[in-house]
Parts: structure tokens; C-alpha cells; sequence
């Protein structure tokens, strides 16, 4: 039995005060109409409506759960409607998740623009590193920086991110700045990973091959903010993203080396949990911060080159 079905008919039979007018009414079978009233009686163990000559009335006990079940039906139509309205209009909250820095800096300003514009949307700004299961996690959207993989998502690129090796201007000076990657095992090094064993610097060759050099580092840091400060200080040389280092570049207390020998740039993409039809809230985001996303990027890239 559909009870929620079931439900309906009951209060339409009550209001209509007969099945006849509440099959027609609901343009429905008189059969089935009779049919899904007995089918709740049953299934509740109690009597709700009583026939007498005019008319078809409600028990008391009918009355008390018509009056129930009444509420429950306008409740389930109110909550029907709000949802329709999110994907007619932007609307409700939306939940974002970014690499922590990169949320930090680029995507908090972005979100601000946009609530300006959208009033009626909430947020919730998940900054963290991990990869979160968006499914799982109830998160609208994602802000990742690599290749993405799976299928379970759509993905939109908003511009490319730059890898790349730097140090100060005086550790280089009193150590030399390395010529090829493989200097760098000569070298003092600053690595920073959430696991216990850091991972290679990824490194293309001239001939546009891909090459790995396990550093040995002089200083091991859980965070890249930690280790940009540390090569400030001059205790070394470290990996950054461009949005991890393009600042310090720009200002001058880091220094670029090893250009020739950078892996391609990574994508910067929006990536979008499957929907059968997309919120309107994310479509509107996606809508206005894919362009202003990727001209933030361009200006990082320009950092980079000062």
C-alpha cells in the first residue's frame, strides 16, 4: 500500500464528504478511491469513516487523524515547493569545499562577490586539503587543483595552476642556484607533506619527459605556508603552487629556479556532483565564478613572472 496516497484520498473523501465527489475531484476511479480508504483502515486497525444516508462523515477517531494527517500533507507540499524553488531561483545554502590556502585567499573573496548579488544564499566554506566524498559529505561544490578522475562528477576548468622550485636570494647566492633538478640533491631542501615519507619533486626533462628527484630535506613541514616561510628565512630551497608562493615571488623574497625543467600547469576546476537536474544556487555560482576564478588565476601566473 502507498500510504501517502492513501492519505490523500482519505482527506479528499472527508472534504468532499462522499467518494463519488472526491473521485471525481481527483479524477480517479470510484473503485480505487473505496479501494485505498479500506486499504488505510486496515493498515491502521481503526474505522475512519462511517456512511449514513446523505453523506460520508469521519469517526471521531477519523476526525483526529484527518486533522493529522492534513498537517502532514501541507508540510510535505511546503517542503515540495521550497524545493522546486531552488532550482527555479538561486536560493538556500551552499556548501563549498577548496584547498585550504587556496580557499583562503581565492575563493572566500569570490564567495563574498557573490552573496552580495544573492541574498537569499547561505554558505558553508569547507577549507581543508582532503579530498572530500561530496556525495557523502553533502558538499554542492568542489575547488580542486590537479587532474581530477572519476565519473561521478562534472568538472569545469577555471584556468591552471604553476608548480614550481624557489628559495631566497641569499641562500642562492651563498649556495648557487641549481642548474638541473638533480642538483638538488646537493642542496638543502624544504618539504612539506601530511605523510611521513615527503614526496618526489616532479620535474619534466628537456625533452619533455617526466622526472622525479626524492630530495633529501633538511626541513620536513605538514604545511606549505611553513615551508614558504622557512625559504624566506634562507634555510633552503621548496616546491610551492603558484597560490602558495606567487606573492612572495612578486615581492621579491622568493626567487624562481629550475624553470626550464617545470611540469606542465595543473587545472584549477570546479567540480560539480551529479545531479539529475543542477540547483540553481550552484548553477548561479558556477555561472559567476568559473570567469572570475580563471582572471584571478592569470594574475597569480603574472606574479609569478615579475
Amino acid at each position: 500500500m502507498d500510504q501517502l496516497a492513501a492519505m490523500r484520498v482519505f482527506v479528499a473523501v472527508t472534504e468532499a464528504g462522499g467518494f463519488t465527489a472526491a473521485a471525481r475531484k481527483m479524477r480517479m476511479p470510484l473503485p480505487t478511491v473505496c479501494r485505498k480508504v479500506a486499504e488505510l483502515e486496515d493498515h491502521l486497525g481503526a474505522r475512519l469513516l462511517v456512511r449514513t444516508t446523505r453523506r460520508v462523515a469521519p469517526t471521531d477517531g477519523g476526525r483526529r487523524y484527518y486533522q493529522d494527517v492534513k498537517r502532514l500533507l501541507e508540510d510535505i507540499e511546503a517542503s515540495d515547493r521550497q524545493a522546486a524553488e531552488e532550482h527555479l531561483r538561486p536560493k538556500g545554502l551552499l556548501t563549498i569545499t577548496a584547498p585550504a590556502t587556496f580557499g583562503h585567499f581565492h575563493i572566500l573573496p569570490i564567495v563574498d562577490d557573490f552573496m552580495r548579488r544573492h541574498e537569499e544564499i547561505e554558505t558553508r566554506l569547507v577549507f581543508t586539503n582532503q579530498l572530500l566524498d561530496l556525495i557523502e559529505e553533502h558538499v554542492d561544490l568542489a575547488v580542486r587543483i590537479g587532474r581530477t578522475t572519476g565519473d561521478t562528477a562534472g568538472v569545469l576548468e577555471a584556468g591552471t595552476m604553476r608548480q614550481f622550485v624557489c628559495a631566497s636570494r641569499d641562500y642562492l647566492d651563498e649556495k648557487g642556484r641549481p642548474a638541473d633538478p638533480h642538483d638538488l640533491l646537493s642542496h638543502d631542501c624544504i618539504t612539506f607533506s601530511r605523510q611521513s615519507n615527503p614526496v618526489p619533486w616532479a620535474f619534466c626533462t628537456r625533452a619533455r619527459r617526466m622526472l622525479e628527484v626524492a630530495v633529501r630535506p633538511k626541513i620536513c613541514l605538514n604545511t606549505a605556508e611553513a615551508a614558504a616561510d622557512a625559504a624566506i628565512r634562507g634555510c633552503g630551497l621548496t616546491q610551492l603552487y603558484a597560490y602558495q608562493g606567487a606573492h612572495h615571488v612578486a615581492a621579491g623574497t622568493l626567487e624562481i629556479v629550475l624553470k626550464p625543467f617545470e611540469v606542465e600547469p595543473v587545472p584549477v576546476s570546479l567540480v560539480i556532483p551529479q545531479y539529475r537536474r543542477v540547483p540553481q544556487k550552484v548553477r548561479a555560482f558556477v555561472d559567476f565564478a568559473q570567469p572570475t576564478l580563471a582572471a584571478r588565476m592569470i594574475r597569480v601566473a603574472m606574479d609569478c613572472d615579475t
